[in-house]
């Protein structure tokens, strides 16, 4: 039977060592983890049979730390954890728990991890916290407790223990979540002033710090606005409106003067408390068409009569008249100026003669 190759199981895929392995079934020694170079080193079956591995070129991978299971009586440390998907309020405490299972007199090596969409970060490395968590976080043995939790703080957490033993580096790890819960803050509300009748009318509610994201309740007048499910009392009240818990929006498809009132939303999450904004105040009022009309027709008729007078003054030649007077004052103007001209140097000359 030929040789068959065995199982690599990858613990953590960190920037690190770029190594080439490859292991068959014939070589039943070889077995245990190596996490770092010097481990690999210092494995039982020494560095020379890792670097015929290495030139066997049978398979390549780039990461920090990995385990090699060969024999069925060796395998990784077993890691446990109370929650695995943990919630804390914004501003409160966060355990994340970290339970390890191994024979005692092993020499332990504990390593906390975020593991974000741009790469993975040491939350816990070398004995103490790096990032955020410095000044915020304490050990509780292997696991970890964080004080005044922010919603930066919301991601994948993963503790990594390893172990040394006769049989050589032993690795375990478990991974647990952190969801930040985040109050609602007040919403924004946006409400018409004024209205006509059987046009469509849109309110609309938003907030954005809600985490999980908020329900949103519309009021009329301080009453609670029920929700359209075609059943029930809603359905008999005979609702005109469409209220979208959801997204926060009040649809009125053709707004009535009974629609007419002071509105404003609430938007909660079930964190902390409930916030609303400010009440706005819609009016909603008839079409008046007969008013419409009314001031139509009294445009109509000022035109009208302004036409008329304006065709009866040119009828009796008002418009004539009042053209002529201004040609004549244009010509008497203009006499009086050819005058003063001509006769003041005369008059000015026997002013002259007679002071002589």
């Amino acid at each position: 039977m030929g040789s068959v190759l065995f199982n690599v199981f990858i613990i953590d895929i960190d920037k690190g060592i770029e190594c080439t392995l490859g292991r068959f079934a014939d070589d039943t020694k070889m077995s245990g983890a190596v996490a770092t170079l010097e481990g690999w080193d210092g494995h039982p079956e020494g560095p020379g049979l890792a670097q015929k591995m290495v030139y066997a070129n049978v398979m390549r991978f780039k990461k920090t730390e990995f385990m090699v299971l060969h024999d069925p009586d060796v395998s990784g440390i077993s890691i446990e954890t109370d929650n695995k998907n943990v919630k804390a309020e914004e501003f409160k405490e966060a355990i994340l728990s970290c339970k390890y299972k191994f024979s005692k007199g092993m020499s332990l090596r504990i390593e906390w991890k975020k593991i974000e969409s741009q790469g993975v970060s040491f939350v816990y490395y070398n004995g103490e916290f790096t990032g955020d968590l410095q000044g915020r976080a304490e050990m509780l043995n292997t696991g970890i407790r964080i004080r005044n939790v922010t919603r930066r703080d919301s991601g994948t957490y993963r503790c990594e223990i390893s172990a040394k033993s006769e049989e050589g580096q032993r690795l375990g790890e478990a991974t647990i979540t952190l969801t930040v819960l985040v109050a609602p803050a007040t919403p924004v509300c946006e409400v018409p002033s004024s209205a006509m009748t059987g046009t469509v009318v849109q309110m609309s509610c938003k907030e954005t710090e809600g985490s999980p994201p908020s329900e949103y309740q519309w009021y009329r007048n301080g009453v609670a606005l029920l929700e359209k499910t075609g059943t029930g009392s809603a359905r008999a009240a005979n609702i005109t409106y469409i209220m979208n818990k959801k997204s926060g929006t009040l649809l009125f498809n053709t707004v009535t003067k009974n629609d007419t009132g002071e509105y404003f939303c609430e938007a909660s999450n079930g964190i902390g408390l409930s916030q609303k904004c400010s009440v706005k105040r819609m009016q909603v009022d008839d079409l008046n068409v007969s008013g419409i009309i009314v001031a139509v027709l009294i445009v109509a008729l000022v035109m009208i009569l302004c036409g008329l007078g304006a065709f009866y003054a040119q009828k009796k030649g008002y418009f004539a008249s009042s053209y002529s007077m201004v040609l004549k004052l244009e010509s008497i103007d203009t006499a009086t100026f050819y005058a003063d001209i001509f006769i003041l140097p005369t008059s000015t000359a026997k002013e002259k003669s007679s002071s002589q």
